[in-house]
């Protein structure tokens, strides 16, 4: 009997461990999913940087060709020093990641007929020849020809990316359903054991043993999977922050220490750090560009490469971690006294293949880091990498492209020359004298906009709305500084968002402006993608409404227009749930509880203005901000109105019956935070459930 009792117990244990692995594996596979996406996204920017390597090739050797200068062959040596680097990265993510051998070999096929064309040019006007019109439209087809192979090549890598990102959503939906279900059998799993190991024993004290032993593999079973959700849990929320960093970063246009001042303040929220640096190499030192926390009023530090963590990090361009510094003789001490570090983990910044620094991440207490906190600061380092090689790169060729348009734009004698430049050149360029007319415009003007506005003022060629706009940064031009904006600009496609740059031309004493110099480029895509991401960052996924950040932040917004507005202002915010909303996902399943909370969400919309603003904050609790109320009667009004369109939902649809409790938060003046206006809304929420439910209960304050 006791020997069934342990056969019993022993398959019990096998089902329990295979239960405890499947949460596991499921979640390291949507980790691959994530990592597959971002390596993808990766492959995107060296494709990008691949086009812009092949533009500056064919502007160089167009630009030797028509001035016979060896100065214009700079960008074409550049650009072929930048393709011959990338094309082995984008062969090897073409046969292996992206399954396109064949487009990589077409690719190399269109390089070499692209060296050959552009070598023979070059070798032809070294020895003062010029080729015909023929030759030109042969090598313009080699260019086309690649972009359009680049192209597809993106287009393709796009998909896979976002196929990467959907499949990783599906396996946490899935891991999350599986967990429920596993526990389910496992306490069924339990309390079969159990009964039968009463019915085989005859010793009451014996029967006590094994209940004491269920009970404990019950209680340790379920810590487990209480530890594997809230493993889970906090894997996919470190996987959103990242994503809403690399997003952040996509869309800041500020200078480079700004940019990676941005990564060093969001590593304190990614991971257990203390302090974080960026390190960037110079000669044989390291010195801190970027610093955040315990490390903050370093920047500017340096070290020497060959007796630091960074600098075996950037020579054997892996991770160092070091969990006890005072015992690590690979360490700075030195430099960890002053930050007050006691463990650390640094990871390479590789840009193109070499290690151009290090990111850096403390703790003030040894074995301050785990597995995760590793994780993250190399898939950061990653990221930052690849985001530090596009802004160099956008950088340097933004500074070469202003520098080179505005010499050439400034000769007037050298007009032709200066069109078959800047007409090879994907952006929109012109020179507009001091009186803002335009004395210069490229052939991208009348492709684009479908007229070419020289001769013509400024003010002329747009109406006076979007003159007013322009007239700001026009005038900063015109007093000597350089200014940059982003601008929707009106073409034949539409209006389309585009980077628009007004570089101030000095005359020859270097003080008096004679004009400017206009640079525009579209970017219309990146900004639709960023739209796409930000929309993705601020909306509940389930029932459209704001989610609880973006809520919070427009009625910290609505509550300053108060503060400023002479009359102070009244708004009104809304905090409603779901009357007995547990009873109805217990009986019908957590399916049914979300067409609940979607139809929920609906009839809240038809209640309220198109300007009234909906915000999901949590579970089935939501609010709604309601600006220029008016007065706290027209309020109640809203509130009523709102419990009627609930209590229509069950005859509408084939739900059951739902009503709603609201509490009513009336503000006058905007004294208040966001924070307190809501948590007043909360309390009066609990009051009108106290007094029954399906009504609304009301709290007011004055601070004008």
């Amino acid at each position: 009997m006791k020997r069934k009792l342990r056969i019993a117990f022993s398959l019990g244990l096998i089902v329990l461990i295979c239960d405890a692995i499947v949460p596991f594996v499921l979640a390291e596979r949507v980790t691959q999913k994530h990592d597959i996406a971002n390596k993808i996204e990766a492959d995107v920017h060296r494709l990008n940087y691949l086009l812009s390597a092949y533009k500056d090739t064919e502007t160089g050797e167009r630009g030797f060709m028509l001035s016979g200068s060896a100065e214009y062959l700079e960008p074409y040596v550049s650009g072929r020093h930048a393709i011959e680097a990338l094309l082995p990265q984008i062969g090897k993510s073409l046969t292996t990641d992206l399954a396109q051998p064949a487009e990589y070999r077409g690719l190399l096929e269109l390089d070499r007929q692209a060296v050959q064309y552009q070598r023979e040019q070059i070798d032809t006007r070294r020895v003062g020849k010029t080729t015909g019109a023929e030759d030109y439209k042969r090598g313009k087809a080699i260019m086309d020809a690649i972009r359009i192979k680049v192209g597809a090549i993106t287009q393709r890598a796009d998909r896979l990316a976002a196929a990467a990102n959907t499949s990783a959503a599906a396996l946490e939906e899935r891991s999350r359903w599986l967990t429920v279900a596993v526990t389910i059998v496992d306490v069924l799993l339990f309390s079969a054991a159990f009964g039968f190991a009463m019915r085989l024993l005859h010793s009451e004290e014996y029967a006590g043993r094994v209940a004491e032993l269920a009970n404990e593999h019950l209680l340790a079973e379920g810590t487990l999977r209480y530890e594997a959700m809230r493993k889970l849990e906090a894997h996919a929320h470190k996987l959103n922050q990242i994503i809403e960093m690399q997003m952040a970063l996509s869309q800041t246009t500020s200078h480079l220490e700004d940019f990676v001042a941005l990564v060093v303040e969001r590593m304190l929220l990614l991971s257990s750090a203390s302090g974080a640096v960026v390190e960037m190499v110079e000669g044989d030192e390291v010195v801190y560009l970027a610093a955040s926390g315990t490390a903050a009023d370093f920047i500017g530090l340096r070290m020497p490469r060959a007796s630091s963590l960074s600098g075996m990090s950037i020579a054997e361009k892996k991770v160092m971690i070091s969990q006890d510094i005072a015992s690590d003789p690979r360490v700075n001490h030195a430099a960890a006294v002053k930050i007050g570090a006691a463990a650390v983990v640094v990871a390479p910044l590789l840009r193109r293949g070499e290690a151009v620094g290090v990111l850096k991440i403390f703790s003030n207490m040894t074995d301050g880091f785990d597995e995760s906190d590793v994780q993250t600061v190399q898939l950061v380092a990653g990221l930052l990498g690849a985001a530090l090689a596009d802004r160099l790169a956008f950088e340097t060729n933004t500074a070469l492209l202003e520098e080179r348009t505005c010499a050439l734009a400034a000769l007037g004698q050298q007009q032709q020359l200066l069109r078959s430049i800047t007409d090879g050149i994907p952006a929109l360029v012109a020179f507009i004298d001091g009186d803002e007319r335009y004395q210069y415009t490229n052939k991208h003007y009348l492709e684009m906009l479908g007229k070419d506005p020289l001769g013509e003022t400024i003010r002329g060629s747009v109406s006076e709305e979007r003159y007013e706009i322009l007239k700001e940064h026009i005038d900063m031009a015109l007093s000597g500084r350089a200014a940059e904006f982003e601008y929707r600009l009106q073409t034949m496609d539409g209006l389309r968002y585009t980077q628009i740059h007004f570089i101030p031309q000095f005359d020859g004493d270097g003080r008096t402006v004679n004009g400017f110099c206009v640079l525009a480029w579209d970017v219309h895509t990146r900004k639709e993608q960023e739209m796409k991401w930000q929309s993705r960052a601020l909306v509940d996924q389930l029932t459209g409404a704001h989610n609880r950040f973006s809520f919070v932040d427009a009625v910290g917004q609505a509550l300053a227009r108060q503060h400023q507005a002479d009359n102070g202002g009244k708004l009104a915010v809304f905090y409603l749930d779901i009357d007995h909303f547990k009873s109805i996902n217990d009986t019908l399943g957590h399916a049914a509880g979300d067409s609940v909370l979607s139809a929920f969400a609906g009839a809240l919309k038809s209640a309220i203005r198109a300007s009234d603003i909906l915000g999901r904050i949590g579970g089935d609790e939501f609010c709604i901000l309601l600006e220029n109320v008016g007065s706290l009667d027209n309020t109640r009004r809203i509130a009523d109105k709102v419990l009627e369109h609930v209590r229509a939902l069950g005859s509408k649809r084939d739900l059951p019956l739902i009503t709603t409790s609201l509490g009513i938060a009336f503000v006058e003046g905007g004294a208040m935070d966001a924070a307190e206006v809501i948590e007043l809304a909360d309390a009066a929420l609990y009051e009108a459930k106290q007094a029954g439910r399906n009504r609304h209960a009301e709290r007011s304050v004055s601070t004008a």
